[in-house]
């Protein structure tokens, strides 16, 4: 069975589930999964793991992402987004656009931060979706999350509208992020758009329009699971090492490791063949993956 990633540029109004689902179809690989959601209103990258690849899934969700994002000052939503019912409007004229200052608010948040999640999301409290709540009108209280924000750029400025550029950590709700841009700005503040451009290594400019999945060359177009894991360095060893890794047994000090230090690695064969990823800790040499 064909296995490896397709990275898709999803299109507004798709769901991530819809994107896979046309995957799965197109492709004839029943086993398929994404690797991190994106709003239906969002657009951009949307890797797409098949067959055995899918067991990647947790190692492409830990990286950095990163999203342009459009902001719209003096409106308040029940989604924090454009798409939701308008709760609150307000206002934009004590806002100084200046250039400056909004970049010095801006890098106020840069930084590890606690964030509150929306209600309007897949988080679940006491076995239930938060968004599954919010529809019936309730809304609970959300336990703040540990996030990173590693960059913030001011790229446009329109008023009511600022568009920006976020790197931002696993579990970063860009919604969130512009909740709280607003209420540094004494403004309430929704998204109006979202544009994811890189995520799990791979970026925009790499990934393919859902009309390529109506070709009958789609499956030339997988990535296959060495280049998805490129950003490991490459580690080859004998098969009879790999015959016990493989077996659950732990390498404390085969011929060939004795110089790396700690970490993760691409995993060869003899016949330079991709056997899995693999990490080398205190408890010694182990399969995190095995191809």
């Amino acid at each position: 069975m064909k296995s490896g990633l397709l990275v898709m540029d999803k299109p507004q109004g798709w769901t991530s589930f819809d994107v896979v689902a046309k995957v799965r179809r197109a492709c004839g690989i029943k086993k398929c999964g994404h690797t991190g959601t994106l709003d239906p209103m969002a657009t951009g990258v949307l890797p797409v793991l098949l067959g055995s690849a899918t067991r990647l899934t947790p190692f492409l969700m830990e990286g950095d992402k990163t999203y342009v994002a459009k902001m719209l000052l003096g409106v308040q939503t029940d989604t924090l987004d454009t798409t939701g019912t308008v709760i609150k409007e307000a206002s934009v004229a004590h806002v100084n656009f200046e250039r400056d200052v909004l970049e010095a608010v801006f890098g106020g948040f840069v930084g590890p931060m606690m964030q509150q999640p929306p209600m309007y999301s897949a988080l679940k409290v006491q076995g239930r979706r938060l968004y599954e709540l919010a529809r019936e009108g309730q809304e609970v209280e959300r336990a703040l999350r540990p996030v990173t924000i590693g960059r913030l750029t001011l790229l446009e400025v329109q008023p009511p509208f600022l568009t920006f550029q976020a790197v931002v950590s696993k579990g970063t709700y860009i919604r969130s992020l512009i909740r709280d841009l607003g209420e540094a700005l004494q403004v309430p503040a929704v998204m109006a758009d979202l544009r994811r451009t890189a995520t799990g290594g791979f970026s925009i400019e790499q990934a393919l329009p859902m009309e390529v999945l109506d070709t009958p060359n789609i499956l030339d177009k997988i990535i296959q699971s060495d280049e998805i894991l490129k950003d490991y360095p490459k580690l080859m060893l004998e098969d009879s090492w790999i015959a016990l890794l493989r077996n659950g047994v732990r390498l404390m000090d085969p011929r060939g490791i004795q110089h790396l230090v700690p970490g993760r690695y691409r995993l060869y064969d003899s016949n330079e063949r991709l056997a899995g990823l693999v990490v080398l800790d205190d408890g010694g040499l182990r399969f995190l993956w095995r191809a």
